[in-house]
Order: C-alpha cells, then sequence, then structure tokens
C-alpha cells in the first residue's frame, strides 16, 4: 500500500503547472508553492513474520527454477552449483560440469552493502542475461537470469537469481521442508 502526501495542500488544479489562488487568480509555476512528495510503504503483519524468519534462517538468496519454484536457499558466503552432489544445488544433467559456479556474497567492512558475484567454473560456460559468462566473474542483481547450456544449446538449465523477501522465505522454507524429510 503506497500513500501520498503533499505539502501544498492543493488536491489539483485545472491545467498543469497552473494553480488558481485564493483571490481566483491564476499563478504562474514559478509563484506556486514548492510540491514535495512522500512516499511510504507500510508492512502487513504477514510480510514483518516472513522476513523475519527470513533473517533467522541466514537466507540472503534464492534460485528459482524456470517454473518460478524455489530450487535452492543460499547461505554462508559462498554456494556452489554443479553436478557434484557435494554442491548447494545438484544439477545432473550431463552439461553441468561438477563445479559450474559459485555465488559469492561480498559484504562492505559496514556489512550494509551487500554484493554477490557468480564465478564461472565450467567447461561451456554460463549465460547470465543472455551474455556469456566463461572462467570469469560477474556481479549479479536480483531479478537475473542464469542459464547453463549445453554445447549446441538445445538443453538448458534456467535459474532466476533472487533476494526479494517472498523468495527468500519461499527458499527457506522448502529447504526445512527438504530437511525434514530427509
Amino acid at each position: 500500500m503506497l500513500a501520498q502526501r503533499t505539502s501544498s495542500g492543493d488536491s489539483g488544479t485545472n491545467s498543469p503547472g497552473r494553480r488558481r489562488s485564493s483571490s481566483g487568480g491564476v499563478l504562474s509555476a514559478e509563484a506556486q508553492p514548492r510540491r514535495v512528495l512522500t512516499w511510504s510503504r507500510h508492512r502487513t503483519a504477514l510480510e514483518e513474520e516472513s522476513a523475519a524468519a527470513t533473517a533467522s534462517s541466514g537466507v540472503w538468496g534464492a534460485l528459482l527454477g524456470a517454473d518460478g519454484a524455489a530450487r535452492a536457499a543460499l547461505r554462508g558466503d559462498c554456494a556452489s552449483v554443479g553436478s557434484s552432489s557435494a554442491s548447494d544445488l545438484c544439477l545432473r544433467e550431463e552439461y553441468v560440469s561438477e563445479k559450474h559456479l559459485s555465488l559469492l556474497r561480498v559484504r562492505s567492512a559496514q556489512s550494509v552493502f551487500t554484493h554477490v558475484y557468480l564465478a564461472d567454473a565450467s567447461a561451456r560456460g554460463t549465460h547470465v542475461n543472455g551474455d556469456l559468462v566463461h572462467h570469469a566473474t560477474r556481479q549479479l542483481r536480483s531479478g537475473d537470469l542464469l542459464e547453463l547450456r549445453s554445447a549446441d544449446a538445445s538443453a538448458a538449465v534456467t535459474l532466476r537469481f533472487s533476494t526479494s523477501a517472498d523468495d527468500l522465505h519461499a527458499a527457506a522454507t522448502a529447504a526445512a521442508a527438504a530437511k525434514e524429510a530427509a
């Protein structure tokens, strides 16, 4: 829910850039009081509970499948994707390297800002939003699409990297359910 407040107290005018004065005349844009907009977002109780549960689980990122389902909850400062069973996300496709890629979380000295990098170590590379990353590192942003493709590009695993609260909560919940089932 977004709320808008203005300091001018005027609800609108007949034409953009002009307002009627209290005497009925038209004020020019220069003579108008400055309009200040303030946007606020109020979190619901469910959002607060979800954020608290995610923070306590230590999940900072999620990898989602093409269908939007959570495939992996990212914890710690490094998460691995590959065909090895030791990977945080194990993909058994023949074109996925044993240690295909790593996702590295780097925090600022004050731990205020966090950057996430993809480090590719695969034989064929990883496509990030369609751009090939091969034996290199690239910074990721929430929503980036990662593709692990076969040599002829006839098959691929598509993952979406996310840091949104809803996706983190879904990944943490799915990881907890998988742990209980095991």
